[in-house]
C-alpha cells in the first residue's frame, strides 16, 4: 500500500460560499437552498432557507461530489451528494477533488482526530477558532491508493450506521421502560 502525503491545494480546487449582505433569511419557497455552518455542523439538511434564484448564484452553484468545510468554530467537513439547487455561505469552503481522491475519504480525514489536530496547528489563536481558505490549502492530508480510500470510507459509513442503530436501541429501550413503568404504577 503507497500512501502519499500532499497539501490539499494540490489535489482539491477551494473556493468560498457566497457573500451575503447581512442575515440569510428566506425569500421564496422554491429557488436555491442555502446551506450554512450551522447546517453541516449538525449533519441536518432537513430545514435549509431557500432563496429566489438571482444570477449572482450561479458561480456559486455546487455539484454533487464537492467536499463543505466549515471555516468557523467547530471545523467540519461534509460530502453534499443532494439533487436540489444550492449553495454555501461564505462562512463555508467548497473543495472540489481530483479524480484520484474520493471526497468521502476526504471528509472523513478532515473530521478524524488526525486531521482536526493537524487543524488546529493551522489555526490562528483567538477566541472563535477560524481556520482561512490560506491555511485550509496548507493542511498535508495523507491520500493511499484509490482502494485503500474506498475500504476506508466503508469502514467509517459501518461506524456512523452502528453509532446510529446503538442510539436507536437506546431509544427504545427507553421506550419500553417507561411503558412498563407506566404499567406497573397504573396497575
Amino acid at each position: 500500500m503507497m500512501i502519499r502525503n500532499y497539501l490539499l491545494k494540490d489535489f482539491t480546487y477551494i473556493r468560498s460560499g457566497y457573500a451575503f449582505r447581512g442575515a440569510v433569511v428566506a425569500n421564496a419557497t422554491t429557488g436555491v437552498r442555502v446551506i450554512q455552518q450551522r447546517d453541516i455542523v449538525s449533519n441536518d439538511f432537513s430545514d435549509l432557507v431557500v432563496r429566489k434564484a438571482e444570477s449572482s448564484y450561479t458561480r456559486c452553484l455546487l455539484d454533487p461530489g464537492c467536499v463543505l468545510v466549515t471555516s468557523r468554530g467547530t471545523i467540519r467537513a461534509h460530502v453534499f451528494r443532494k439533487s436540489f439547487k444550492a449553495i454555501t455561505t461564505s462562512a463555508v469552503f467548497v473543495l472540489r477533488v481530483r479524480d484520484d481522491v474520493l471526497p468521502e475519504y476526504l471528509a472523513m480525514y478532515i473530521n478524524s482526530e488526525m486531521g482536526q489536530r493537524q487543524i488546529k496547528t493551522h489555526q490562528e489563536s483567538t477566541t472563535v477558532s477560524a481556520i482561512t481558505m490560506r491555511q485550509i490549502a496548507e493542511l498535508v492530508v495523507p491520500v493511499p491508493d484509490l482502494d485503500v480510500q474506498e475500504r476506508l470510507v466503508r469502514l467509517c459509513e459501518m461506524q456512523q450506521r452502528q453509532k446510529w442503530l446503538q442510539n436507536e436501541i437506546n431509544v427504545l429501550r427507553d421506550k419500553l421502560l417507561n411503558n412498563v413503568l407506566k404499567g406497573v404504577l397504573n396497575g
